[in-house]
C-alpha cells in the first residue's frame, strides 16, 4: 500500500489525481466497446446510458486508502454517438482535419434522487463513511471517411477517447471533493467551480463568422485559463505524455495551445482584429467601432451567464465597459499568459519524471 500512496503523492505533485484515474480503464473500455458496435451497425446514432456497477469496479480498488479519496461505488456513462454525412461533418466542423470529434460532460453532484447528476450515497461496505455514484458522458461525432479497419484511424479513436475520460474524471473528482465541503450550499452549480467565463463565446448578435472565429480564439484562451480548466487539461496531457513517450511536447495540440496562450500578446491580437474587421467591406472604416461592439456583445453574455449562475464577475462590468477594447485585452492578456505558462511547465515536469 505505501508505494501505491506514494505514487499518488508523487502524481498529485505533477498536477494529476491518481485517485481519479483509478477506473479509467473501465470507462475507455466500455467506450471504445460500444463505439464499435455502433460503428459497424447500420445506426447512424446512438445515445444510450451505461451503468457500470460496483460488481465490476471491485477488482480494480487495490488500495484503499487510494480509492477512498474517490470512493466510486457506480458510473452512469451518457453515451452519444453520431455518424455524420460528410455536408453535416463540414457545417459543424468546419477547417477539422480529424476525422473523429469528440467531447465529454462531467456532471455537478446533486440530491441522490435526482436523475442526470451525479450523487452522495450511503457506502456499499464501510470503507468509507460514504459512496458516489458518477455521472459522464461521452460524444463522439464520425466523419464518413473514418474507417474502424485502420491502424491510424483505431488510434485516433483510442487517444480521444481515453484523453477525454483522463479530462472529465478531473473535473469529477473536483465537483466530488467541492460537494463534499460545500455541503449548505442547496444549488448543485453553486457547490462547484465557477463556469460562468467559460460560456462567453455566444454570437448573439451575429457578428460575420470570419470575424467571429478569429475573436472565439480569445474565447477559448480565457476558457482554457479557468483554473478547473488548467488542472484537466494538465491531467489529460499527462495521458498523452505518459502513452506516447517518445514524442516531443509540441507534437501535443493540448501543448501548442498552452504555447499560444503564453505568448498572446494584446497589441497584436487587437492589430488582427482590425485586420480581419476591415476584410468585411460593410465594417471597412468603421473596424475600432465593430471591436468595441463585440466587447459589449461579450459582456453581456458574461452578464447573463454570471446571474444565471448567481456567481459576482471576475472583474465589475463598469470597469469593463470604461476600457476600451485594447484595454480589455490588455486585462485578460496576464490571466492567459498565466495559464499557457501553467500548463507547459506541468508538461515538463510530467516529461522530466517519466
Amino acid at each position: 500500500m505505501g508505494i501505491f500512496s506514494f505514487y499518488d503523492f508523487v502524481n498529485e505533485k505533477l498536477g494529476v489525481s491518481e485517485a481519479s484515474l483509478l477506473f479509467v480503464s473501465i470507462l475507455e473500455s466500455r467506450s471504445l466497446g460500444t463505439f464499435k458496435e455502433f460503428i459497424n451497425s447500420e445506426d447512424k446514432s446512438l445515445k444510450i446510458t451505461e451503468d457500470i456497477n460496483y460488481i465490476i469496479l471491485r477488482p480494480y480498488i487495490k488500495d484503499v486508502q487510494l480509492y477512498s479519496k474517490f470512493p466510486v461505488t457506480k458510473f452512469e456513462l451518457d453515451i452519444d454517438y453520431k455518424k455524420l454525412t460528410q455536408k453535416e461533418w463540414d457545417k459543424k466542423y468546419p477547417e477539422f482535419s480529424k476525422k473523429l470529434a469528440t467531447g465529454g460532460v462531467a456532471s455537478y453532484f446533486g440530491n441522490k434522487n435526482w436523475s442526470g447528476y451525479s450523487k452522495i450515497v450511503d457506502p456499499i461496505k464501510q470503507i468509507t463513511e460514504h459512496s458516489i455514484i458518477v455521472n459522464l458522458g461521452i460524444t463522439i461525432d464520425v466523419k464518413p471517411s473514418f474507417d474502424i479497419n485502420k491502424k491510424e484511424d483505431v488510434n485516433l479513436l483510442i487517444d480521444d477517447v481515453a484523453s477525454t475520460f483522463y479530462h472529465e474524471l478531473n473535473h469529477c473528482y473536483e465537483h466530488y471533493l467541492r460537494a463534499i465541503k460545500y455541503t449548505s450550499i442547496v444549488r448543485p452549480e453553486g457547490r462547484s467551480f465557477n463556469t460562468s467565463l467559460s460560456f462567453t463565446g455566444n454570437n448573439i448578435w451575429k457578428f460575420p463568422k470570419k470575424i467571429w472565429k478569429f475573436w472565439n480564439k480569445f474565447n477559448y484562451y480565457l476558457y482554457i485559463s479557468e483554473y478547473h480548466e488548467i488542472r484537466a487539461n494538465v491531467q489529460e496531457i499527462y495521458y498523452f505524455i505518459t502513452e506516447h513517450p517518445e514524442k516531443d511536447l509540441e507534437d501535443f495540440q493540448i501543448y501548442q495551445t498552452a504555447d499560444d496562450m503564453e505568448n498572446f500578446n494584446y497589441q497584436t491580437f487587437y492589430d488582427k482584429l482590425l485586420q480581419v474587421i476591415s476584410e468585411h467591406e460593410p465594417y471597412k472604416g468603421s473596424e475600432k467601432v465593430v471591436a468595441e461592439r463585440i466587447k459589449e456583445m461579450w459582456i453581456r453574455t458574461y452578464e447573463k451567464e454570471c446571474k444565471l449562475n448567481n456567481v459576482n464577475p471576475l472583474i465589475s462590468f463598469s470597469t469593463l465597459r470604461k476600457m476600451d477594447c485594447l484595454e480589455f485585452f490588455k486585462y485578460w492578456q496576464k490571466r492567459i499568459n498565466f495559464a499557457g505558462q501553467r500548463i507547459k511547465r506541468k508538461a515538463h515536469s510530467i516529461k522530466a519524471n517519466l
